[in-house]
């Protein structure tokens, strides 16, 4: 889903010559590698609220992971 979404947007932005921020790749959204959780888990859980409250509400370190993802789009 991820991998198709970001594909329409980039070919959506390339007509436009808009930028994307890669806040996919920042939280590793295709990432299933890992531990025994896998990264794109592991990331969810400590950047936003979804694993303690149940809202996939960035945190402190989920907001600042799409800023920086921001700041290397410009």
């Amino acid at each position: 889903m991820f991998a198709q979404l970001n594909r329409t947007l980039a070919t959506v932005a390339a007509k436009t010559g808009a930028r994307i921020a890669d806040v996919s790749g920042a939280f590793a959204a295709t990432d299933t590698t890992g531990g025994p959780v896998p990264v794109t888990v592991q990331r969810l859980c400590d950047w936003t609220w979804q694993c303690r409250t149940g809202q996939g509400i960035p945190n402190d370190a989920g907001y600042a992971a799409i800023a920086h993802s921001v700041i290397a789009a410009t």
